[in-house]
């Protein structure tokens, strides 16, 4: 049941009913604009990237912006930090500096809650993050052997 209400407020006069939802005109499906996927275009745009062969302009690589980031696991026991959390400053330069020999070095993030000892480096150029899985794979640190590897981008 409709519920109509009227009241007036001095001279005018307010009057509530419930809206009447119609269609004006005929409606044409095939006039209507149709929706562009373009995620199917970028991914194969960024496939036929990863296929190309040839360098772009610059010289740059064509690899994704997630391969100049290299993540070390086995750097640190986390429990060191609850003793003295200065080390996770002296551990972040000593990686930072032995990382700067190889190119220019963005971002070091050490995860210091992580229980697997996990550090993440970002380099300037994916050339420099390549050497760096070089050098730290199986490399001894602080009495521990680190797994150097380029981030999948995921995990």
């Amino acid at each position: 049941e409709a519920v109509v209400s009227t009241q007036s407020t001095g001279n005018t006069k307010v009057k509530v009913e419930p809206a009447k939802f119609e269609l004006k005109g005929e409606f044409d499906p095939k006039l209507k604009p149709k929706k562009r996927n373009n995620n199917k275009k970028k991914k194969k745009n960024r496939q036929d990237n990863l296929l190309d062969w040839r360098e772009r302009a610059g010289g740059q690589d064509l690899r994704e912006k997630h391969a100049k980031i290299v993540i070390l696991h086995h750097c640190f026991d986390p429990k060191e930090f609850l003793e003295d959390a200065c080390q996770i400053i002296e551990i972040r330069d000593d990686i930072r500096e032995e990382c700067e020999k190889l190119g220019p070095t963005k971002k070091v993030i050490i995860f210091d809650r992580h229980p697997q000892g996990i550090v993440s480096i970002k380099f300037g150029t994916h050339e420099a993050a390549d050497e760096a899985v070089k050098l730290f794979h199986n490399r001894w640190f602080g009495g521990k052997q680190i797994k150097a590897a380029l981030w999948d981008g995921v995990t």
